[in-house]
């Protein structure tokens, strides 16, 4: 049985944290698979989606595009490997919200549903979509809610072939390069982007974001930020725990390697990403203008402002914004977790 159909079943059984740590965790090591490096330039991972995405960046060789993409390729498979979580993540919503909401039908459901993560159809294209993705389902025996009445409807038709829910098939099929076309067009460049030469990198960057665990910030995104109205004390209380912890985590990597730059890259940059995403946790971090959501306007800000910062250019930029954000994700849902298994254990003493 694949993962993708591990996950359906236990979002069709209500097991949403379940669910949600295979998505965020044990697919995401599947496609990628970090793993150490062990000579230099070495790709960070080895995993069906590295795989394909090398093949694909080798298969350039003789073009304009090759030297970017080379330069690039660990971006792209991890954008390539988001691509793949939220199609899979977007099915599993799909099956929470007929559990939620059984009484609607395919129309119904083709008209409320929001999960779609930027898919843009039609709502007859909707409703078609939905009950191929919900008949294929009950195909391959993922134990759906019987009381959806979409899911009912969608037994009743036909449908000429029928999804397999399995990962590698999935990353098999992909098309890289329509990929490639559109994580370029999200990084803003082009075949004329300048590479950075590799003595002017970060030569610890690829080790420390190995030795920090990866953790993307489509993962962060798929974690509700809506927290218990009725437990606002105790949301102060962790919160401030949250915010010491972050400014502890942020001086330890400020004091390993104080030239990286991690305080104003905090300040103008993540700081204010987790501050925004995580609205309903009043966290006090150090918030300074300007804030700079671009890599390239942080590095010009940087370099601009604090002098002592060594080797200051967009993709080091990234590469540090990157594990700063992933460090602090990890830190505040840790934190989030032993407070809310707090919470379980009182509500059954």
């Amino acid at each position: 049985m694949s993962l993708w159909i591990d996950i359906l079943n236990a979002t069709a059984a209500g097991d949403n944290k379940t669910a949600n740590s295979l998505l965020d965790f044990s697919l995401l090591t599947l496609l990628r698979y970090p793993r150490a490096v062990s000579e230099a330039n070495a790709c960070l991972y080895d995993g069906p989606v590295a795989k394909a995405v090398l093949n694909y960046v080798r298969g350039l060789q003789g073009t304009a595009e090759h030297s970017l993409a080379t330069s690039r390729s660990e971006d792209l498979i991890d954008f390539v490997a988001d691509e793949i979580v939220a199609k899979i993540r977007r099915t599993a919503s799909l099956v929470q919200y007929c559990r939620m909401y059984p009484e609607l039908g395919l129309e119904g459901v083709a008209a409320n549903f929001t999960g779609w993560d930027g898919l843009k159809l039609g709502m007859e294209n909707r409703r078609r979509w939905i009950a191929h993705h919900l008949h294929s389902m009950s195909a391959v025996e993922v134990q759906l809610p019987g009381e959806s009445v979409a899911i009912t409807e969608s037994l009743g038709m036909e449908f000429a072939d029928v999804f397999g829910f399995d990962e590698r098939a999935l990353v098999k099929g992909w098309k890289i390069g329509t990929s490639w076309q559109a994580f370029k067009k999200q990084e803003e460049i082009s075949s004329e982007y300048l590479c950075v030469d590799a003595s002017d990198a970060d030569e610890s960057s690829a080790s420390e974001a190995f030795d920090y665990g990866i953790i993307q910030e489509a993962r962060l995104a798929s974690v509700s930020s809506e927290l218990p109205i009725d437990k606002a004390f105790e949301i102060q209380e962790v919160a401030l725990r949250i915010t010491h912890n972050l400014c502890d985590l942020l001086e330890e990597l400020h004091l390993k390697k104080s030239t990286d730059g991690f305080r104003p890259i905090a300040w103008h940059s993540v700081w204010w990403h987790l501050t925004d995403y995580w609205n309903a946790l009043p966290l006090k971090l150090d918030l300074k203008d300007p804030c700079c959501n671009a890599d390239d306007l942080l590095a010009a800000h940087i370099s601009q402002n604090y002098l002592d910062v060594q080797k200051v250019n967009r993709l080091n930029m990234q590469r540090r914004r990157t594990k700063l954000t992933e460090v602090s994700s990890n830190c505040i849902l840790n934190d989030l977790s032993e407070w809310s298994e707090g919470i379980e254990t009182k509500n059954h003493a």
